[in-house]
């Protein structure tokens, strides 16, 4: 306690006190300084200006003044490196102290600044404390290799101080033994090396020697020895019988660290023994052992029993008579029950079944909601596990039903769901009883779960389709796993009992469908519709076919991942149940140290244990066998995405009835940016995109004409964007001879379509405009209302509503809307007008740089700005007097303005002609950026489009280059991609939509340093990634990968080659400056695809 004054000072200007005191010649003030320093820097304040003045009082003997020096040149060295180079000399000169602490706190504090520059200064002192006297100076040099191993793993390899470690795994003294196991092991795991296992097999000697030193070092030297010992493959059965001995009075050990790492040598050393007694004898004395770590506090008591679960996997008759050790107590945390309860269940067998369920039926009935749904849950898997016991467990589910508690019966319905799964046709007798228990249902899965049962048993259900019609009326309202269970019954319930049931499934269908915004429960409906509409008999055959057995929850069937746990008991990764490489990245897996970066990536290969690590490849191959996504083709994938908007949405029911066919796509493969195409014919540029129609002859212009009908494309060739529409006149337009296009400027079509816009707008959203200012208005009520002592109060949008009707009347919603028609509507009108006149002048003075991509995008955002500003100065002294007149009188008692013009006056005669401008100069401020806001990659035409006399029957084609605009809004782009396109004719202005790729609007010539594109990649969350997987239908080579990227302007970053797996490094950047990078990894022996892709923008990656 009497340290803590030096945490409680607030005292100011002390840096100049301590510092004095640094220098004073009483060591005790000295201490004292230093303390208050160190309490200092422990509470987050900045004393490093003090550091030379410290590392001036390392010349003392006094060991605690020492320490607290070394403590803060450790904390400081990464601050000031260059001064704690000079603090190098009196650590090397400490190394060689007569006193072993000074000498191995030297030693220590040396290995613990982590600076490049003093490794070469460590050297020296290193080597000659390794070989000291003293084993307590032995055992901190030993440490200190792994950490200078951790800076510079060349060095330590150059030196030789790997071989001392090997050497000094013959020390007499047991520490030092245990310390050499430490560093070896932190080197091998950050190094991927098997030094250590390579050691302990080359001889049985090195084995002995640490099972000697087992029982002379501490506890937490017995730990990583015992974790050492892991790695020891005995040849022959009595070897592993004899190292096993020795490790059995571990089991004993008051810690329970040792006891569980003793647990996990024996258990691998056990698949290596032959004699089934001795296994015998050996797991009866395992389980007292891990029933005796259970008396220990909740935190041991929880790992114990994530590494008893893994145990019991392996071994799941060895703890089966202590189950009882395993029965919750009342005073036990909720972790630690849940823990056993997992335990119960796979200990439960026929002999205990009837014990366990007495006990989880007690549970059942606790007060802990989540506890007693567990309970439950346990029941279900003792009934799945133990087929005998099945009818006892559903006695107990449905005497837990009896109890009326609302959680209690809905988690019994989901556990009888999975019961019936297992066990069908045997205890339908009780779907009544679920059934009567309809009403009380209120969550998920309880519903989900009833309505599955109902649709796998309609036949036996007398009003199946009453029940099932009864969950239609909140269709829209229930979560999507209901919703889904829900269409699923009702397909079952109209292909068991066709009659009388059209209605029901013919509504699903829609509801889903049309109403839903859920993909998955969209594509589904869809699914079953086009299966009914086809072919019932085949639509019974697979919905109604045979469920697969369910299997045991929260059991890891893969043995190998098992045995790999077993070998991580006592680690994190036991109590994660998930092996370490899926949850920790080793310290070089992904440095982005420049020096390393050139040993790891020559020739544009990552090194093996640069970039990924072998078992995140081996489980990307899994992957790869195990699931196949085929979808269309590119050319389809083009022609769909090119459809024109208005055929996209049209008659979706007859398109699905019709398009049975196309079940045979399934059988297709994926093409990754066209790789199927004929190699034979080499392609330099992007292949060009077939044009489509974008305006039909049957589609109305703004003045009613039809019968123009346009195909257009967008294509990349080159370095330019190019545009291409072709023009037709149809049927409709026979009494007029000829088309043409109109590049007039035309005055009276823009204020034309200005003044309707602006007073569609703000006719419907004036009401909501003066509800947003009422609201606004705040405390100011007290100027606007005659100095009103009462404040305004806040309301809801409700209440304001409700006042004015009441106050006001309905025409209060429309207060002031003379003036906003004066203002707002002439405002859009002016705005639209000056655009077109700006950019005509623009266009007409500057048509010699018109076709210059800056020029273009100044022009057009100087005319957006221009138009705003001329607009906002014209129609302002209207837009003062509006917002006076909404809140005029808004109590309804003090009307300071009779009308609009009493308004006008007020203002003009008692504040002067300036107060109409009041509040000018900020808006002249926003209306400036943002009449210069741009599109999405900004594709434009320098110039309009002017074609004469295009006539009837006659067909044009037309070439328009486009241009990427420098000034965009750098945001991504919406779904589809789209380029809105106007064509002004004398008979009538066109609207469409001309569909592109984005590979158009990608940057040619883009380069990426490999630094910078592993940076970007770390920094891209995986929310933002996107994985796809495919078969190609041919051999994909390096070559034709590489090349096909560069046509499409994607630059191959870098590549490398692991476990016969071909993994490429791409990026690219879109016009907007969206950077898009790329991992495609390739199997070339089973034609494997996957394709990664991380980019700022996730809508980006649909694109692709």
């Amino acid at each position: 306690m009497s340290d803590l004054r030096y945490f409680q000072t607030t005292k100011k200007g002390e840096i100049h006190e301590l510092k004095e005191e640094l220098h004073s010649s009483h060591k005790e003030k000295k201490k004292e300084a230093i303390k208050k320093i160190i309490a200092a820097m422990t509470v987050g304040k900045d004393v490093s200006t003090l550091f030379s003045d410290v590392v001036n009082c390392m010349q003392t003997s006094n060991i605690e003044l020492k320490k607290l020096v070394y403590l803060y040149v450790i904390n400081y060295a990464k601050v000031q490196p260059e001064l704690a180079i000079l603090a190098v000399n009196t650590f090397r000169k400490d190394s060689s102290d007569p006193n072993p602490l000074i000498r191995a706190l030297a030693i220590r504090t040396m290995g613990c600044i982590r600076l490049e520059q003093i490794t070469e200064y460590l050297i020296e002192p290193l080597r000659r404390c390794l070989k000291d006297e003293d084993p307590y100076v032995r055992k901190t040099a030993v440490i200190c290799i792994a950490k200078l191993y951790d800076i510079s793993p060349k060095l330590v390899e150059e030196e030789g101080f790997i071989d001392t470690l090997l050497d000094i795994l013959d020390d007499n003294n047991a520490m030092v033994v245990a310390n050499a196991v430490i560093s070896l092991t932190d080197i091998c795991e950050n190094s991927n090396k098997s030094i250590l296992k390579d050691v302990i097999n080359k001889d049985e000697n090195n084995v002995n020697k640490l099972l000697n030193a087992i029982n002379e070092c501490v506890e937490w030297g017995q730990v990583f020895i015992l974790d050492a010992l892991v790695l020891y493959e005995p040849k022959t059965s009595k070897d592993a019988e004899r190292v096993l001995e020795r490790i059995l009075p571990r089991l004993s050990h008051a810690n329970s660290a040792v006891v569980l790492s003793s647990i996990k040598v024996i258990l691998c050393l056990l698949d290596k023994i032959n004699d089934k007694e001795f296994i015998k004898n050996v797991h009866k004395k395992l389980s007292p052992s891990l029933v005796t770590l259970l008396s220990a506090e909740p935190e041991i008591q929880y790992i114990a029993l994530r590494n008893i679960n893994l145990i019991t996997q392996k071994l799941p008759n060895m703890l089966s008579d202590k189950i009882n050790m395993f029965f919750c107590k009342y005073n036990e945390p909720a972790y630690v029950k849940m823990e056993k309860l997992d335990i119960i269940i796979r200990l439960v067998s026929d002999k205990n079944v009837d014990l366990v369920l007495y006990e989880l039926k007690e549970y059942s009935t606790e007060v802990d909601v989540e506890f007693v749904k567990k309970s439950v849950r346990a029941i279900g898997s003792c009934a799945i596990k133990l087929p005998q016991s099945s009818e006892k467990c559903i006695n107990i589910l449905l005497d837990l039903i009896d109890t009326k508690i609302n959680y209690v019966i809905q988690e019994c319905i989901v556990v009888i769901k999975d019961i019936f799964r297992k066990y069908p046709n045997k205890y339908e007798s009780i779907i009544t009883i679920l059934c009567e228990n309809l009403e009380s249902l209120d969550e998920s899965n309880a519903k989900a779960s009833l309505i599955w049962i109902i649709g796998e048993y309609v036949e036996r259900i007398d009003n199946a389709d009453e029940l099932i019609d009864s969950f239609l009326e909140n269709f829209s309202d229930e979560p999507y796993n209901v919703q889904l269970q829900i269409l699923t019954a009702s397909v079952k319930l109209f292909l068991k009992c066709s009659k009388n049931t059209k209605d029901i499934i013919t509504k699903v269908l829609k509801l889903s469908t049309e109403e839903s915004d859920n993909p998955d429960l969209r594509d589904r409906a869809y699914i079953y519709w086009r299966l009914l509409s086809k072919n019932i008999d085949v639509a019974k055959k697979i919905v109604l076919a045979d469920k697969p057995p369910i299997q045991e929850e929260n059991k890891i069937t893969d043995t190998k991942v098992l045995n790999k746990l077993i070998k991580n008991i006592s680690m994190l990764s036991s109590v994660y149940h998930k092996l370490p490489e899926t949850f920790i990245s080793k310290k070089n897996s992904y440095s982005l140290n420049s020096d390393n970066n050139n040993d790891h990536m020559q020739d544009d290969h990552y090194d093996d244990d640069d970039y990924d690590k072998d078992n995140h490849v081996l489980k990307i191959k899994k992957q790869m066998d195990k699931q196949k996504y085929d979808s269309y083709s590119s050319d389809n994938k083009k022609s769909n995405h090119s459809k024109s908007s208005s055929d996209s949405y049209n008659n979706s029911s007859d398109e699905f009835n019709n398009d049975i066919d196309d079940a045979d796509d399934s059988k297709k493969s994926m093409d990754l940016i066209g790789l199927n195409d004929d190699e034979s014919k080499p392609q330099k540029t992007i292949p060009p995109v077939k044009m489509v129609q974008v305006l039909s002859s049957e589609d109305a212009g703004l003045k009613g004409q039809t019968g123009l009908s346009i195909f257009a494309s967008i294509n990349r060739i080159d370095t330019r964007i190019e545009g291409r529409i072709e023009m037709d006149i149809q049927n409709s337009c026979q009494n007029n001879s000829n088309i043409s296009t109109n590049n007039t400027f035309n005055y009276y079509e823009s204020i034309t379509a200005g003044y309707i816009s602006g007073i569609i707008q703000k006719t419907l959203s004036y009401p909501l405009d003066l509800l947003s200012i009422r609201m606004a208005l705040g405390v100011n009520e007290k100027y606007l209302t005659n100095n009103n002592p009462i404040l305004y109060k806040k309301k809801s949008i409700m209440e304001m509503i409700y006042e004015i009707i009441q106050k006001e009347g309905f025409s209060g919603f429309y207060k002031g809307y003379i003036p906003t028609l004066l203002t707002g509507v002439p405002y859009v009108t002016l705005q639209m007008l000056f655009f077109d006149l700006y950019k005509n002048i623009f266009q007409t003075y500057s048509s010699n740089h018109y076709n210059n991509i800056p020029t273009l995008a100044l022009y057009s955002s100087l005319a957006g700005s221009l138009s705003n500003l001329t607009s906002l100065i014209i129609v302002f002294p209207g837009d003062t007097v509006r917002k006076r007149m909404m809140n005029n009188g808004i109590d309804n008692k003090n009307y300071i303005y009779k009308n609009t013009l009493h308004c006008i006056k007020n203002i003009y005669y008692r504040e002067g002609i300036r107060n109409f401008y009041h509040g000018l100069f900020p808006s002249m401020l926003k209306c400036i950026p943002s009449g210069a806001i741009q599109f999405i990659f900004g594709l434009s035409s320098p110039n309009n489009l002017d074609v004469q006399n295009i006539g009837f029957g006659e067909t044009k084609e037309m070439l328009i280059y486009l241009i990427p605009n420098t000034l965009n809004s750098n945001t991504p782009p919406a779904t589809p991609l789209f380029l809105q396109v106007a064509i002004r004719t004398n008979l009538d202005i066109f609207y469409f939509n001309v569909p592109y790729d984005i590979f158009v609007v990608f940057v040619e010539n883009f380069h990426m340093e490999k630094d910078i594109f592993k940076k970007k990649w770390q920094i891209i969350e995986e929310a933002k990634e996107s994985i796809l997987m495919a078969v190609s239908p041919m051999v994909i080579t390096s070559d034709m990968l590489i090349k096909r990227m560069k046509i499409f302007n994607i630059s191959l970053i870098a590549r490398r080659n692991v476990n016969n797996m071909e993994l490429y490094y791409f990026a690219c950047i879109t016009t907007n400056n969206l950077v898009i990078l790329s991992e495609v990894t390739i199997q070339p022996e089973k034609k494997n695809v996957k394709l990664c892709i991380r980019t700022d923008s996730s809508s980006v990656v649909r694109f692709l």
